[in-house]
C-alpha cells in the first residue's frame, strides 16, 4: 500500500467531562444523547479529541453512524470539511472503512468531494484514493457518481501521479478497476516511476 490506513485511537480519559460525553455519544451511536449536547452546547459540535484531533462527525463517519451523521451535519454550525491534524476529513474517514450511508449523506450535504489530505506521507489523497485502495467498490461507484476526479494523483517521497486506479491496481480490486475504467480513467497513465496500471 502507498500510504498507511488511518487508526482510531481511544478518546482520551483525561479529557473535560463535556469532550468525554460527546465521544461516548458518538461511540454508542446515541441520536438521543448527541441531540441534546447540541441543546445544551451547540459551538461544542465541532470540538475535537486531544489525541487524534478527531471531531464528533469525524468519529460518527469511521464507524458508519448514520443517525448520528444525519443530526450533526443538520447542525447549522457543524464543519463537514473540517480537516483532521492527520489530515482526514469525514468523508475521507467514511470512503476509507466503505460505510456508503455516511459517504451518501455527506455528498448530500455538499462536502467537498475534491478535498485533498497528507496521510502517511503521501500528498494529495482523496476519498476516492482511500476507497479504491481499500477495495469498496460501491463507495467508489458513489464517489464517481458524484463527481469525483478519476485521475486526480497523489504523490510520496518517492512517486509521483498515483492515482486511484494505480491503487486499485496494486491492491487486486478487481470491481474497482471495472468502475475507474467505465468511468473514464486513463489505463495508459503511469507514474514518473513508470508505475502503470496494468494487471
Amino acid at each position: 500500500m502507498w500510504f498507511q490506513e488511518t487508526t482510531l485511537s481511544e478518546v482520551s480519559s483525561t479529557g473535560e467531562k463535556e469532550r468525554v460525553g460527546w465521544f461516548e455519544a458518538v461511540s454508542a451511536d446515541d441520536v438521543e444523547a448527541v441531540k441534546e449536547m447540541l441543546k445544551e452546547s451547540p459551538a461544542s459540535v465541532n470540538m475535537v479529541d486531544e489525541q487524534n484531533g478527531w471531531c464528533a462527525l469525524h468519529l460518527a463517519a469511521w464507524n458508519g453512524n448514520t443517525g448520528v451523521v444525519s443530526v450533526l451535519i443538520g447542525h447549522p454550525l457543524t464543519d463537514i470539511n473540517l480537516v483532521s491534524p492527520g489530515g482526514s476529513t469525514a468523508l475521507a474517514l467514511a470512503a476509507q472503512q466503505g460505510h456508503t450511508g455516511v459517504i451518501s449523506q455527506l455528498l448530500a450535504a455538499k462536502c467537498d468531494i475534491h478535498r485533498t489530505a497528507t496521510l502517511g506521507g503521501c500528498e494529495g489523497v482523496t476519498a476516492l484514493h482511500l476507497a479504491a485502495q481499500y477495495g469498496h467498490a460501491d463507495a467508489v461507484q458513489l464517489l464517481v457518481d458524484a463527481g469525483a476526479a478519476t485521475g486526480a494523483s497523489l504523490m510520496t517521497t518517492e512517486v509521483r501521479g498515483i492515482t486511484p486506479l494505480h491503487l486499485a491496481v496494486q491492491a487486486e480490486q478487481l470491481d474497482v478497476i471495472d468502475i475507474l475504467i467505465k468511468a473514464g480513467c486513463d489505463i495508459n497513465q503511469t507514474t514518473d516511476a513508470n508505475v502503470d496500471t496494468q494487471c
